[in-house]
């Protein structure tokens, strides 16, 4: 990101420090008590192994799908793996306000806002859990910052909602 020089008319005493970590603070101060409820970010599965009989099978025979050719092969999924940063959370109903038809319902998404430092932790991840609810990535809007101080901003999708 450019930093601003004196040459565009624009202070280039902006307290950077100060402000990320007053953003940290207030991050901080708005999350929930309970740290199961507090958000994760979750990353794809590092992938999947087959096994038979309690044994690594190498070079197992599938098909096209991956699923082995043999019934007797068992395949075990690697758990994804979840990292927590400090972030803001706003969760909005898309759509809300208008008519909707029989049936339907307005979908939920998150606006999921993060410091560069932050940002670069979760980059990539492929949905969040949030207060027992699963959301999807959808995109990540042009971001701004501050001067020299980055802001990230992440849209997910709901996927699932209790």
């Amino acid at each position: 990101m450019a930093l601003p020089s004196a040459s565009l008319g624009l202070p280039v005493n902006f307290p950077t420090d100060a402000f990320n970590t007053a953003i940290r603070f207030a991050m901080q101060m708005g999350a929930p008590v309970d740290p199961d409820k507090r958000p994760k970010f979750v990353f794809p599965s590092t992938g999947k192994t087959y096994w038979k009989d309690g044994v690594l099978v190498v070079n197992a025979r599938t098909d096209r799908d991956g699923k082995p050719l043999n019934p007797e092969i068992e395949i075990r999924v690697a758990k994804p793996v979840t990292k927590q940063v400090d972030c803001a959370i706003v969760v909005e109903r898309v759509g809300a306000g208008g008519e909707v038809a029989v049936g339907n319902f307005n979908s939920t998404r998150l606006v999921v806002t993060l410091l560069e430092e932050e940002w670069a932790e979760v980059v990539g991840c492929e949905s969040v859990e949030y207060n027992g609810d699963l959301y999807v990535y959808a995109y990540e809007p042009e971001n701004y910052g501050l001067f020299d101080a980055g802001v990230h901003t992440f849209i997910f999708n709901s996927k699932d909602e209790t």
